[in-house]
Order: structure tokens, then C-alpha cells, then sequence
């Protein structure tokens, strides 16, 4: 084995111990320190990774795959209409003279066909089948993209609630130290009994959100290790969310959203294809009324009795068949075809003009949030001014301790709201990526 062979082979060893121990710890938190230009993919998941991996392992997309393999087998077949039909056969039998039956009593020997012309049935099961195999790989590439736009919302809520829960535990932290401060007060009398009641209560609200935001980290984290397979903590940097802003950013105005939305949504492209094919369909149905024209060959060997006695025979021929009657079992599978191929186009229809609105929306909200933002920050830096002043204010008496509280939660309040805020906007340009087929998968 060469030095690089077993280079290579050690780094496999080490990483398959790294996942089997990672995956033996258990749930674990997910959001990690800010990435370092310098830090590897191991240390730090992107959400960006996060939601190619997921991709790529998605049992729905596997799924999907399966149904392609599946039309790609039926295009196989389709192919094979125009191709010779090669088979043995033998008979036994006593009748009149004829192209196949005659007085022979034992016959064995081959069947050759080649169809010649049919009217376009071969060509149009062909295509039906070769656009049903396009309409499977949109099925597979909506599945990934659906997996991939699950796993990042479940990345974004990771991460919003991480601040949430920095804030919170800031609320307690801070009624904790005004309940020590109450407490020594009070033995003085420099409190009262109500005032002490009052920052017990807000410490025990503070520890009661901090307890539901860690869980809701907790589900989120556990959406994006099950989605990716990696125990691995999802980097902090809010500047790998850039890649979210330059990808709407090619967007000037909703209509070439729109624009780019009907042209590369997955779900629409899936049913643009299955109406391309259902319209073979019905044109094969209609071929199916007339007659196909085969050129057949047999070579057999007979005897009239003795296996002994064999005779070689050799026989070419053309074959016309002739549909005459089928108790209108033709025209229903035409009806049928249209009715499937008009229920598809009432489909892409509802589908297009919901794809338009979702995404008009979708767009406006982005521009709305991105002004919203704006204020919660400055309503939180106000919030933040007007607590200082509060505490200066208290310092002096000229406040209650009832007045600073409700300065401070107001504060709170605000810097979670703002929290809120900057990742529905994240959250809506996730939305708008996936609506548009833009999202890595």
C-alpha cells in the first residue's frame, strides 16, 4: 500500500470514530460559537451545508429516485416497440393447411417481428414515457428542495432562539441581583413585602420562558442532526446568511421573481411535464384505432409424427392487424386520457396562480421586514435610554422599584422582539428562495 493510500485510509478511520463517538453522546446543542475564517467544517456547519446535506440524505427525495428508476424503465419499454420481438415456440396439433396451422402434427422453431408502421403508437408511448421521466426527476428535485428549505428554518430557529435565550437569561440574572438587594433592604426596612413579591414573580417568569426557549433550541437542534446525520455545531456568524440576501438580490422587483418562480419551481415543472406526457397519451390512444404493420419470420422445424422425420420450414410474411371492435373500450381509454390530461391542467393552473401570489407576497414581506427591522432596533435602543434614565431616576428616589421594573421588561421586550423580527426576515427570504427553486440542494 502506497504512503498516500494509507494517509487516505487513516482519515477515513478517524472520521468514522469522530461521527460514532458524536452520535454515542446523544442530543446535544447544536449552536456553537461565531465561525473563524480559520475554523474547519467539523467544528462549524453552515446553514448552507446544512441544507445540502439534508438533501442528499432526504428519505422522500430516495423515494423519488426510486419512482424515476421506475419511468426510466418505462421509457426502456416504450424503446422496444420499434425493436425485433425474437421468440420460440413449439406446437402439437392437426388442422388445415394454412400460413401456421397445417396437417403437421409437432412444430418447433423461432418467431421474428419488426414492426414497420403503426400509425405513431411506438413514437407516442415514447414520448409519454420520456416526459412522465422528466416529470419524476422535478418530483425528486422538489423533494430535496423541500428537505433542504425544513432543515434551514430549523437552523434559523436554532439560532433565533439561542439570542432569545441570552436575553432571558440576562432577565433573570438581573432580577436575581434586585431580589438580593430587596432582600437586604428588607431586613432594614428599606423594602417592602410587596416589592419583594413583585421581583420573586418576574424571576420566576424569567426562568419559566427560559425554560420553553431552551427546548424550542432543543427541537430545533434535533431537526438539524437527524436531518444532516452530524452532531456538529451550526456556526453563529450571522454573515453566513449573506448568501440569502445575494440570492434575492437578483431580484429587482416581484414580477421577475415571479417570473423565475414559474419557470423554475420543481412542482410546476412536474406537472407541466405530466400533462406533455398524458397529451402522448391521448394521441396513442387515437393511433391505437388503426392497424400496425409488422414484418414477421419464422423458422421452425416439423414432423408428421416420428421426432425423427423433421423438416425444416421457412416462412416470411407481413402482418396487419386491424382493430374492429372493442365495445367502445377504445374510445373510453381516450376519454379517459383527455380527462387525466385536463384534470392536470386545471392543476398547473391553481398551482401557478397560488406560485404567483405566495411569492408576490412573499417578496413584499421581505421589503416590509427589512423596514421593520430598522424600527425594532431603534424602538430597542430608545427602550435601552429610557432604562438607564430609569435607573438614574431610582437612584434618587424620584422612580419606584415597580416603575424600574417595568422599564427594564419593556427593554427586554424590545431587544426580543427585535430578536424576532431580524429572523422572520431571514425566515422570509428562506421561503422566497425555495419558491423560486434557488435554494441549494
Amino acid at each position: 500500500m502506497t504512503l498516500q493510500k494509507r494517509v487516505s485510509a487513516l482519515g477515513a478511520g478517524a472520521a468514522l470514530l469522530w461521527t460514532s463517538v458524536a452520535q454515542a453522546q446523544g442530543p446535544v446543542d447544536l449552536v456553537g460559537p461565531p465561525a473563524g475564517p480559520s475554523e474547519s467544517a467539523l467544528e462549524c456547519l453552515s446553514i448552507d451545508q446544512a441544507m445540502s446535506l439534508s438533501a442528499a440524505r432526504d428519505p422522500n427525495a430516495r423515494i423519488a429516485e426510486a419512482e424515476r428508476a421506475s419511468a426510466d424503465a418505462d421509457l426502456r419499454e416504450a424503446r422496444s416497440l420499434f425493436r425485433p420481438q425474437i421468440s420460440a415456440f413449439t406446437r402439437a396439433g392437426f388442422g388445415d393447411v394454412g400460413l401456421v396451422d397445417s396437417t403437421l402434427q409437432n412444430q418447433v422453431g423461432l418467431r421474428a417481428s419488426q414492426r414497420v408502421f403503426d400509425f405513431g403508437d411506438a413514437r407516442f408511448a415514447k414520448r409519454a414515457a420520456r416526459f412522465a421521466q422528466e416529470a419524476s426527476g422535478y418530483a425528486t428535485a422538489q423533494a430535496r428542495l423541500d428537505a433542504a428549505q425544513g432543515t434551514g428554518s430549523a437552523v434559523l430557529e436554532a439560532l433565533e432562539m439561542s439570542e432569545r435565550i441570552t436575553v432571558s437569561q440576562e432577565r433573570a440574572l438581573y432580577f436575581e441581583r434586585q431580589l438580593a438587594s430587596i432582600d437586604a433592604l428588607l431586613s432594614e426596612g428599606g423594602a417592602t413585602r410587596t416589592e419583594r413579591a413583585n421581583a420573586a414573580s418576574r424571576l420566576a417568569e424569567a426562568n419559566a420562558i427560559l425554560l420553553e426557549l431552551e427546548f424550542q433550541r432543543e427541537r430545533a437542534s434535533q431537526r438539524v442532526l437527524i436531518d444532516t446525520g452530524l452532531a456538529t455545531q451550526v456556526c453563529s456568524n450571522e454573515k453566513q446568511l449573506d448568501f440569502l440576501l445575494q440570492s434575492v438580490a437578483v431580484f429587482p422587483d416581484d414580477a421577475s421573481a415571479i417570473s423565475s418562480a414559474l419557470a423554475q419551481n420543481p412542482t410546476a415543472r412536474v406537472i407541466e411535464n405530466e400533462i406533455k406526457s398524458q397529451e402522448a397519451l391521448v394521441s396513442r390512444q387515437k393511433a391505437g384505432a388503426f392497424p400496425v404493420i409488422s414484418v414477421v419470420g419464422i423458422s421452425a422445424f416439423s414432423s408428421t409424427g416420428a421426432l425423427g422425420d423433421l423438416t425444416q420450414q421457412n416462412r416470411v410474411g407481413v402482418d396487419v392487424s386491424i382493430p374492429l371492435y372493442s365495445g367502445n373500450a377504445a374510445s373510453a381509454q381516450v376519454d379517459r386520457a383527455r380527462a387525466q390530461r385536463a384534470a392536470s391542467a386545471g392543476r398547473l393552473a391553481v398551482h401557478q396562480r397560488d406560485l404567483q401570489l405566495q411569492v408576490s407576497v412573499s417578496f413584499r414581506r421581505i421589503g416590509s421586514l427589512r423596514k421593520l427591522r430598522e424600527q425594532r432596533r431603534e424602538v430597542a435602543r430608545q427602550s435601552l435610554l429610557r432604562f438607564e434614565a430609569a435607573e438614574a431616576q431610582f437612584g434618587f428616589r424620584a422612580i419606584t422599584l415597580p416603575d424600574l421594573i417595568d422599564a427594564r421588561i419593556e427593554f427586554e421586550e424590545a431587544k426580543a422582539q427585535t430578536i424576532s423580527t431580524e429572523y422572520d426576515f431571514w425566515r422570509e427570504h428562506l421561503e422566497l428562495l425555495a419558491l423560486t427553486g434557488q435554494l441549494p440542494s
